[in-house]
């Protein structure tokens, strides 16, 4: 079962905490139960429940996880009763720390035992399963089919605004779920813009940002139209490809970037690349300081770009790692 084999991940974490408790709007929450409900995951490494609101328990209902604690929550001491009601008063759980609120993280710690497990939750999901591979194929695959039926809309008086809309419509029609960046001109040298009522002129270079979400995993792709820079890049990526393998330093992938950059490497002002999943970013980190070894099991985006004063690009595809070697799959 799924469930068991991701599980099975953080077994280990027994020998310093007597069980794990995670919250609403945390990746891992979903990790664990495949549900987007917004309630509280406690495991004991024994059996793993859900401790619902009477509002939240039906769709708690529809994950994973089949043993749900309902109670009445209407504030917080209500809440950490519940939850004091499945710890033990001497035990030490293990938590997200990186995924709370510093307020919310206050008042948890004045109630039970805490132990922060963030950097060993996000290694379980660094190797994704045959399941969570699947997803992302099929992710990969919708974003090729969007692109492909939308990129012939994409014409002179159009808005920013617009392409996203089309972007968006075109991935409900698959049942997906997509978020967008699009920038015309130059716009594009805004890494993260967020899209205006730009209309686009004719020889206006276009970038698009998509990312599908198909039954929860993500896919990362970056598209270019009318960019002067965008065959430099493909070149760059073309170079590197041969170099993304089992057991290579994934600083070294970047470093390699950097150089063909020559003297605009200053205008690559991000990291190269990051793990795809759950979260649009995860691990492993595509950086010059990571010090993360590709792996089979890995899937990771690659994204060089090129920002400069009037003018930016980026290519962004989506990359798994198995014992063979890469497999492109956007």
């Amino acid at each position: 079962m799924e469930l068991d084999k991701r599980l099975a991940k953080i077994k280990h974490l027994r020998n310093k905490v007597d069980g794990i408790l995670l919250f609403r709007n945390d990746p891992n929450f979903f990790y664990f139960t495949n549900s987007r409900a917004e309630e509280t995951f406690y495991y004991n490494f024994s059996k793993p429940i859900i401790i619902s609101s009477r509002f939240g328990a039906e769709q708690a209902k529809e994950g994973w996880i089949k043993k749900i604690k309902v109670s009445d929550v209407k504030k917080w001491t209500d809440f950490f009763r519940v939850v004091s009601s499945v710890v033990g008063k001497k035990d030490v759980i293990g938590i997200n720390k990186s995924g709370l609120s510093a307020s919310f993280f206050d008042r948890l710690k004045r109630n039970i035992h805490v132990r922060d497990i963030s950097k060993a939750l996000e290694e379980a999901r660094v190797i994704k399963t045959a399941y969570e591979i699947k997803c992302i194929k099929r992710a990969c695959s919708i974003s090729n089919k969007v692109f492909d039926e939308v990129k012939d809309d994409i014409k002179p008086g159009i808005t920013e605004n617009e392409v996203a809309g089309l972007f968006e419509l075109t991935a409900r029609r698959y049942n997906t779920k997509l978020g967008i960046i699009t920038a015309f001109g130059k716009n594009t040298r805004i890494p993260h813009h967020v899209p205006t009522g730009k209309k686009l002129k004719k020889g206006e270079p276009v970038l698009m940002d998509f990312s599908i979400a198909y039954k929860g995993y993500l896919s990362d792709v970056t598209r270019m139209i009318n960019s002067r820079l965008e065959d430099r890049l493909r070149n760059i990526m073309n170079d590197l490809c041969p170099m993304i393998k089992p057991g290579v330093k994934t600083s070294s992938l970047e470093l390699f970037v950097r150089k063909k950059l020559g003297s605009d490497e200053k205008y690559f002002t991000h990291s190269l690349g990051h793990g795809v999943g759950i979260a649009i970013h995860e691990g492993p980190w595509i950086s010059s300081k990571s010090k993360d070894v590709l792996k089979p099991g890995m899937v990771f985006a690659i994204e060089p770009g090129i920002y400069m004063k009037n003018e930016g690009a980026r290519i962004e595809d989506v990359f798994l790692m198995t014992k063979r070697g890469k497999q492109k799959l956007s």
